[in-house]
Parts: structure tokens; sequence; C-alpha cells
């Protein structure tokens, strides 16, 4: 995220069923397991085994849950923002502090809080 925070699982245990995804002071330097990401070349924003989907209607809630158990949700990048292709909403970290929950908005190209930047990229080969 463009101020300092990065997505982090807040030490929640993702071995047992979802849980919600949080946002930290980002560890910098080789960074804190909690906050590596990846978007997979089938387009899931995911850890090792655990994937990003967006939970409940009205709160709109950022989840891990097992790969296996999500229906294919994916992600498209777009001008910096996560965009969640089954509901069209993007990641959201606005006016949040480090240590609250991670949620889904209406995107909106001018929120800097829905605007996020991977450290590292890898190429497809």
């Amino acid at each position: 995220l463009q101020t300092g925070l990065c997505l982090d699982t807040l030490q929640r245990n993702e071995n047992k069923g979802t849980v919600i995804l949080g946002i930290f002071s980002c560890q910098g330097g080789k960074g804190s397991e909690a906050q590596f990401y990846s978007l997979s070349k089938d387009d899931e924003l995911r850890r090792e085994t655990t994937c990003v989907d967006v939970q409940g209607t009205r709160e709109q809630k950022a989840v891990l849950r097992d790969c296996s158990t999500v229906n294919r949700s994916k992600f498209k990048v777009e001008d910096k923002r996560f965009v969640h292709t089954r509901t069209g909403l993007c990641l959201d970290g606005t006016g949040l502090e480090s240590g609250s929950d991670l949620f889904f908005a209406p995107c909106n190209a001018s929120n800097m809080g829905q605007q996020w930047v991977f450290e590292k990229y890898l190429e497809h080969v």
C-alpha cells in the first residue's frame, strides 16, 4: 500500500480455516513471512496454499481461504489496484492503521488506499 502498510496475516492461523486478512507496517528487507503474497499465473492472489477472497455481502472483508475451497477467486491488476473479478470490488486499505482488518470496496482510480505495489516482480517464462 502506498502508505507503508502491507498485506499481513496478523499471525492468524491459516491452517485452521478461513481467516480475515489484515494490514501491518511493512517489514522491509527480507520481510515477514506473513507478508509474502503473489499473483499466480491463474490470477489468484495467494500465499502458499491460501488465496485471498471476499467474505460476506455487507462488510466485504478480505479473507484467506484454502485455495482448493475457493470458488476460483481471481484478480486482475488495474492501475495498481487488485480487482476481484467476480465482484468487481477492489482491495481497500483506506484510512486503516497497522493491525486493522482489510476489506473490499467499490474501485476508485484516485483512491490511494486501493493502490498496491509488489516489492519484487518475476517474469513469466
